[in-house]
């Protein structure tokens, strides 16, 4: 199977592994602190959007903190009664791995996501989530939020039921990589990654609705079309970004803006603004709307445009999907200097 069918499949298969990895999530037992009074979750790169994703969702349901940590070291505030939930699809991430031995340290419980390495081997089987293995880590989005969502679910019963989210995600995400993975005129991600190619794209998101979404197209972008692509949110970028578009003239930029229907009105407004601007530039502007009944559909619906957009965009570029050669070598500098954390 080539690289390009096979980043194919994967995507073809992200409504499986949201379904997959909501019921591992449900059915799996820990012993946790009682009562936990704050989460932790930490991860980085792919991982850490899954978290970013998963706090969205329960930060209106939830009545405890939910922080998002990359590397360490651990806030002073994290206690044993805190759970620490950390994530690294190959289990060898150095910043997670930091996190892990420094919470084992301070006596603070753990639930571990992985398909295995290093963190699998220090964590204790009663706490690891398996991910199954063979998959590029960015392309396990569907089953690390799945899986999130069915373990906070599973501790969290009076407070979270995401049942009837995912039933719908699913079956909307279904329809739809079903259309994404034939090009045509008529494929929204075949389409945006014709227009956006030979363009630097600025993807922006708003706040507490599409921002993780839009920081997910950006990495997309530049992980499987190598392409360079920046990401920024709504409104904050309109108190600082938005004056650096005079220099260099000639930078060949388009703008995405990703939009939710339930956006406050206040948004409605900051974005009209925003695309007069940036059109009064002569910049390309694409508004993509979420399309769903929950917040999980929305978001989902999101995520998979961007997704494919970036896989059409690195046919485009003549680049690999699945290569990330440059992330490889960076990391074996960091093992030749003994990195560590």
């Amino acid at each position: 199977m080539s690289t390009h069918t096979a980043m194919r499949e994967a995507l073809l298969s992200f409504p499986q592994h949201l379904e997959e990895g909501y019921q591992q999530g449900k059915k799996r037992e820990f012993r946790v602190p009682s009562p936990i009074r704050s989460i932790v979750f930490s991860g980085i790169g792919g991982s850490k959007i899954g978290g970013e994703m998963v706090k969205q969702m329960v930060k209106d349901r939830l009545p405890l903190p939910f922080e998002i940590l990359s590397s360490p070291p651990l806030p002073a505030s994290l206690t044993p009664e805190t759970l620490l939930i950390l994530s690294s699809y190959s289990g060898n991430t150095i910043e997670t791995l930091g996190v892990f031995r420094e919470g084992v340290q301070k006596g603070i419980p753990s639930i571990v996501f992985t398909s295995g390495g290093e963190l699998k081997t220090l964590a204790s089987p009663s706490t690891w989530v398996p991910f199954p293995s063979g998959f590029a880590p960015r392309a396990m989005l569907g089953y690390k939020i799945g899986s999130l969502l069915g373990i906070l679910e599973r501790l969290f019963p009076d407070f979270l039921n995401f049942e009837q989210e995912i039933r719908e995600t699913v079956q909307y995400l279904s329809l739809q990589v079903s259309a994404y993975a034939e090009p045509s005129e008529k494929n929204l991600p075949h389409r945006l990654a014709r227009a956006i190619h030979g363009t630097i794209p600025v993807i922006y998101g708003t706040e507490n609705f599409t921002a993780s979404a839009a920081y997910r197209f950006k990495t997309q972008l530049n992980e499987n079309a190598k392409n360079v692509a920046f990401f920024g949110v709504i409104p904050e970028i309109m108190h600082n970004e938005v004056v650096s578009f005079a220099h260099p003239a000639s930078q060949p930029l388009s703008f995405i803006i990703l939009r939710d229907p339930s956006e406050p009105l206040f948004f409605q407004t900051v974005i009209k603004v925003l695309t007069r601007y940036l059109q009064s530039l002569s910049k390309r502007v694409d508004e993509i709307y979420a399309e769903g009944e929950s917040p999980l559909t929305r978001l989902m619906s999101l995520v998979v445009i961007g997704d494919w957009a970036s896989y059409y965009l690195a046919l485009e570029n003549g680049e690999d999907p699945l290569s990330i050669l440059v992330i490889r070598h960076l990391k074996r500098l960091f093992r030749r200097l003994e990195c560590s954390l």
